[in-house]
């Protein structure tokens, strides 16, 4: 289990997601991702639904795709799945994740119930017995020869009974011994948040269990050294040349990477930083740098790139 911390464009998702494709494309991994917003409880149990529906929808693809490892291991998925959930459960998950009708057939026509008149849905035991279905869901997953990464991003906005229920269910999985093939990644921001939120409470809980591995990563503000290592290896210039143009980038973006990332595009797509065949370097006007204007956040920046590109490309 892994929680990634840092300030609004600090980079947490793109590294989550840089692992994530890593895991995915190189070591065949399955990765799952969700986010959650500024929302009510229920859209925070939607995120949990839809993210498990996405589970069952992707080991459809893998079955009706043409790559016999996956038609293999998907076959053997639905059958582990089956195993796991008796005549009861099994109908509990289909409401749960229609997905799993394209899964496993003959599964009772009850599981197409509304899911507000299924005893899994609604109420404080309801939230146990989607628990129950999860871990189980994983586990029997989890059995098999594939890892699976689980991505939540944005955690400081999940309602504390949905983080509740990612506690149980990654305390279920390590029960049962399968916690090796699974990897949790949650971020969020640490200044929108304190002490006394239910996100900390809860990962507090996971700290003080023996059977969990938790890892914490906090990613800070880059300092006007690691912007100048940064901006020295990708012009290969040494570091005293590329020194005033750190700083001022530095101040303008408080070390934010992406902020940080997204001005330095800016400043070589409008050639404000150019290649000089001159001095056989790249180059650029300290002043015009330092006078440059910059919105108050990145969506500025980002807002600018759209708007920059030609009507054609915007159309498609």
């Amino acid at each position: 289990t892994v929680y990634i911390s840092g300030s609004a464009g600090s980079g947490k998702t793109h590294l989550a997601r840089r692992v994530g494709n890593f895991l995915s494309q190189g070591a065949g991994w399955i990765v799952l991702e969700a986010k959650f917003d500024r929302c009510t409880d229920h859209q925070s149990l939607e995120v949990i639904i839809l993210l498990f529906d996405k589970l069952i929808s992707r080991l459809v693809d893998m079955m009706r795709g043409s790559i016999q490892e996956d038609v293999d291991y998907s076959e053997r998925a639905a059958q582990s799945i089956s195993n796991a959930f008796d005549s009861e459960t099994l109908p509990a998950l289909a409401n749960f994740a229609p997905s799993i009708h394209n899964l496993i057939d003959g599964i009772d026509d009850n599981s197409n119930r509304d899911k507000k008149h299924s005893p899994y849905f609604g109420g404080e035991s309801s939230h146990w017995k989607l628990i129950v279905l999860i871990s189980r869901l994983l586990g029997a997953l989890l059995k098999l020869d594939r890892f699976i990464m689980i991505c939540c991003d944005d955690l400081q906005w999940c309602d504390s009974q949905i983080l509740t229920l990612i506690n149980e269910t990654i305390f279920s999985i390590a029960h049962d011994g399968e916690r090796r093939r699974l990897l949790f990644v949650g971020t969020y921001r640490h200044n929108e948040i304190d002490d006394s939120s239910p996100l900390m409470a809860n990962l507090s809980h996971l700290q003080r269990n023996k059977s969990v591995n938790v890892t914490e990563l906090n990613l800070s503000s880059l300092t006007i050294n690691d912007i100048s290592e940064m901006v020295s290896n990708e012009m290969r210039l040494p570091r005293r040349l590329v020194s005033d143009l750190a700083h001022v980038v530095h101040k303008k973006t408080s070390g934010h990477a992406l902020f940080v990332v997204e001005l330095l595009n800016s400043l070589l797509r409008d050639a404000t930083v150019a290649y000089s065949p001159l001095k056989r370097r790249y180059d650029w006007d300290p002043d015009k740098v330092s006078r440059l204007k910059t919105g108050n956040d990145v969506a500025s920046l980002i807002i600018s790139k759209i708007t920059s590109l030609k009507p054609a490309i915007l159309r498609t």
